[in-house]
């Protein structure tokens, strides 16, 4: 097979292959474009992200490294940008189109594959054009492009060639005088500063892209060890590959430590190779399962089987041991075959080690590989496999007709591939179809279909959405069949608390924390968790154990070490203020458990938990932070530590100085507070008499009887006014009548509010 056209073709021949480059990119992905929508985690980065729609989102992306999922800025910025192509009548969070996104992301992969031409024409290297064709329809790159989350894929390889083409310029390899041999001695030109300083430039936006293209200062020290052996003892070379360097190390050991503490692939979901020895012959392994994706591109699916790497597996030894010849065999064969396969190979180990299992993967807990992760090694494969390809002792014409048949039939495959991509439930039972032990994709296709039996119900098919939402709890025990993964185990037990809130069979409560002890057994230190149980303890009025597990949560989200100076944030964002807000509830209720079975000091201490700070020293309380809203307990949680420390029965327990503190802060508070959690107009009315008649007994507390008279005959007033219960009217008529007797109110198990 004929090699693919020169530096010397003419520029219209460019243009011709240029296009078809192009042409066959979009024809590979068409109905992707034309079809596909969202899926996984999508929604995170893309139509439920608020920073892409709001007030100042755009500056939040690049300077608020908690505001997205993971502090990819050039990714969501590409994001935001297309946002305001967005009809704004739109409901962003429901009916969001996705054309848009696929349709860039495939016109950045059409631009990658134009560069990736570039740089194999520049590096002199055989079958350039072969490879970029191949690269551009092959199967293995169809999860990169249509998934809209791996854009993060899209700009760092794009970014990356042209990191890799301006490092070419800076050493003039390719240049007009370039052979493309290895050269003897260093190259006599100036070194290309200013092209280096765009290549430092697209290097930082790869970075802020994705950290995996950190192997490409190493890629380009390989590169010039094959091309420009003597300019290696450079000072400049050796400078300009360092700054390269350092900061990918950096963004690159980042990102581990993110996947592991943040991200979630801590040790405890890796309990399949515990030993160095394991994770070795995992690397052995998959090495050759995505050589095996590139040459035979078969089967492709969204999560693969997972296999056990074992030291005792005698075949996964031959694996490991295979792929440490390959180099080995290359390097003596080098001075016969040129370094150029060796580079293509060792690059392409190199591109791969991240994910060899080294370190934990998120993904990986799912399955050992995945297409998306080999994508940016894949540029290595290709260009070796164009070089072998036009080598092979085929006459032009069968070798053209030839490649079109492969091209042709791998354009089928990624359209084929690509309808998997249609949508999430459509994914996930594709996924299921072709990896039946992949417990992952039942869980999220009882996500999906749980989506379903919602949407049935709002229409009002209820014979619908309960036949869902029992095909959905079918699919999530499917999955527990296979895995008891934590994640998994918290997803189930979610599943019954919904089902108890909506039927109340207790036995559903039973069920739920079951798996909730299961996996709290691995996952202790996770406040989602916790969070849970305390949704199934406060549901089974076990007020005290529901304090607990909020306690618990809340002091989790504030332990979190690798956001602690966003604390605050957290403590807004959903799932904080979820968890506050139940935190409130069951605040309330033990502590009036606790003060009914004489524990009035108890009840105290429990009462004035939102007083202290859940943070630094000057961080606000946490009542603080919240409306007081009608389902919300934060106004009684206070209204009840303020009558305690104004009438108690203990005197050691008074203190109703600090009372009056609170009180007029209470009512300075009240009212806006309450109005803005949605109060109704007559809740609030008679919560301002609570507040009126506390305040009296406040003042009888402190000796002041002509303020507390004067003030519990206003709370009177108030209360007939708004036709309060004639028994409340009649309790504030007798504290008024002590106060005028000179005598101060004082309870002992009960806070005397209405409804008490």
């Amino acid at each position: 097979m004929n090699d693919t056209p020169s530096l010397a073709d003419t520029p219209r021949w460019k243009n011709s292959y240029a296009g078809l480059v192009v042409g066959l990119s979009f024809l590979s992905y068409l109905w992707v474009v034309l079809f596909a929508q969202w899926i996984w985690d999508d929604p995170d980065y893309v139509w439920r992200n608020p920073v892409l729609i709001e007030e100042g989102g755009l500056g939040k992306i690049w300077l608020d490294t908690s505001a997205t999922p993971q502090y990819y800025p050039v990714v969501h910025s590409s994001f935001w940008l297309e946002y305001q192509l967005v009809d704004p009548e739109v409901d962003y969070s429901v009916d969001l189109d996705a054309t848009l996104f696929h349709f860039n992301n495939v016109l950045i992969f059409a631009i990658t594959a134009l560069l990736f031409w570039k740089v194999l024409i520049r590096l002199r290297i055989p079958g350039a054009l072969v490879a970029v064709l191949l690269f551009a329809v092959h199967p293995v790159n169809v999860e990169s492009v249509a998934w809209v989350t791996e854009r993060k894929n899209m700009l760092s390889g794009m970014f990356a060639l042209l990191t890799v083409l301006a490092f070419l310029r800076f050493l003039h390899i390719g240049g007009e005088d370039d052979d493309g041999k290895p050269k003897d001695k260093p190259t006599a030109e100036a070194l290309n500063w200013r092209a280096m300083g765009w290549g430092f430039a697209f290097w930082g936006l790869g970075l802020l892209s994705k950290s995996v293209i950190a192997f490409v200062p190493p890629a380009l020290f390989l590169v010039v060890w094959w091309k420009r052996p003597k300019d290696l003892f450079r000072s400049e070379v050796l400078v300009a590959l360092l700054l390269l360097l350092i900061p990918g190390v950096a963004a690159g050991l980042h990102t581990a430590w993110l996947e592991k503490h943040q991200v979630g692939a801590g040790d405890v979901f890796f309990p399949e190779y515990d030993h160095f020895g394991d994770r070795l012959m995992l690397a052995g392994t998959v090495v050759w399962v995505y050589l095996k994706h590139v040459l035979l591109p078969i089967e492709q699916m969204f999560f693969y089987p997972k296999w056990d790497p074992e030291m005792s597996s005698w075949w996964q030894w031959l694996l490991l041991l295979g792929a440490i010849a390959l180099p080995l065999t290359l390097l003596w064969k080098s001075k016969q075959w040129g370094r150029g396969p060796l580079v293509a190979v060792l690059i392409f180990g190199g591109a791969l080690f991240p994910v060899m299992g080294f370190t934990n993967v998120y993904p990986m807990r799912f399955s050992w590989v995945a297409d998306h992760f080999q994508y940016h090694a894949n540029f290595a494969m290709f260009a070796l496999l164009g070089a072998v390809l036009v080598k092979l002792p085929i006459p032009r014409k069968p070798g053209q007709i030839a490649l079109g048949a492969v091209l042709a039939v791998f354009v089928g495959l990624s359209n084929l591939h690509g309808k998997a991509f249609e949508s999430a439930e459509v994914l996930w039972r594709t996924t299921i179809a072709s990896n039946p032990a992949c417990w992952i994709a039942y869980e999220n296709l009882g996500v999906e279909v749980n989506k379903r039996a919602i949407a049935a119900r709002e229409s009002g098919d209820e014979a619908g959405a309960r036949a869902l939402e029992q095909e959905a709890m079918n699919l999530f025990y499917e999955a527990l069949k296979l895995d008891r993964d934590p994640h998994l185990l918290q997803s189930t037990a979610n599943n019954h608390l919904g089902w108890f809130t909506r039927y109340r069979n207790p036995n559903d409560l039973d069920r739920a924390e079951e798996l909730l002890v299961e996996a709290l057994a691995d996952w202790e230190d996770r406040g989602s968790l916790h969070k849970l149980m305390g949704d199934v303890k406060l549901a089974r009025g076990d007020y005290a154990a529901a304090y607990a597990s909020f306690s618990r949560a809340l002091t989790l989200l504030k332990e979190e070490k690798f956001q602690a100076e966003f604390l605050e944030k957290k403590l807004l964002s959903p799932t904080g203020a979820s968890i506050a807000f139940n935190w409130s509830v069951a605040l309330f209720a033990y502590g009036r458990e606790l003060l009914a079975e004489g524990k009035g000091a108890e009840a105290l201490a429990l009462w004035s938990e939102p007083r202290q700070p859940y943070g630094p020293p000057n961080f606000t309380p946490m009542a603080e932070l919240y409306h007081w809203g009608a389902p919300s307990r934060w106004f009684d949680v206070e209204l009840h530590r303020l009558w305690m420390l104004a009438a108690f029965h203990d005197p050691a327990l008074r203190d109703p100085q600090q009372a009056f503190d609170g009180v007029q802060h209470l009512r300075q508070q009240a009212a806006g507070r309450l109005a803005a959690g949605g109060v109704p107009l007559e809740v609030q009315r008679l919560q301002q008499i609570q507040v009126v008649d506390l305040q009296a007994a406040i003042f009888a507390s402190l000796g002041r009887f002509r303020e507390a008279i004067d003030t519990s005959s206003e709370a009177i007033r108030l209360a007939r006014e708004a036709k309060a219960p004639a028994e409340y009217i009649e309790q504030l008529s007798r504290r008024n009548q002590a106060y005028r007797d000179k005598i101060a109110y004082r309870f002992r198990y009960r806070v005397p509010v209405f409804g008490s």
